[in-house]
């Protein structure tokens, strides 16, 4: 499911500014599409950032661990926009979402306008 964010002013000028963000849950994990711009040469770049709830096994605490990428042209932003575009028509071809067990019980809508 995706969710709008609100559009957002970041008062902290060191860190990038945030322009747009959205959620996608997914299962056990959360993905954010965070549209930003650089402090530095203001520049606009994309960072897509995966969540994962986990447990230390041995205290039993809760943590999110992350993995980011960031996607710095626009020219390289519509390039993944149309890879993915593809690798999706061809998951949605084969059908292998149907045939994976991990993913067979999960809503994952992939029908997404950027």
């Amino acid at each position: 499911m995706i969710e709008d964010i609100d559009y957002k002013d970041n008062i902290n000028k060191k860190e990038p500014r945030e322009i747009a963000s959205k959620r996608v849950r997914a299962g056990k994990r959360t993905y954010f599409f965070d549209l930003k711009v650089s402090s530095v040469n203001q520049s606009v770049f994309l960072a897509i950032t995966e969540s994962k709830r986990c447990t230390d096994v041995q205290t039993g605490n809760s943590f999110f661990e992350k993995r980011k990428i960031h996607i710095n042209r626009l020219e390289d932003m519509v390039a993944f926009h149309k890879e993915l575009g593809e690798m999706i028509d061809y998951i949605k071809s084969q059908e292998i979402l149907e045939k994976s067990s991990e993913y067979a019980d999960n809503d994952i809508d992939f029908d997404m306008d950027f």
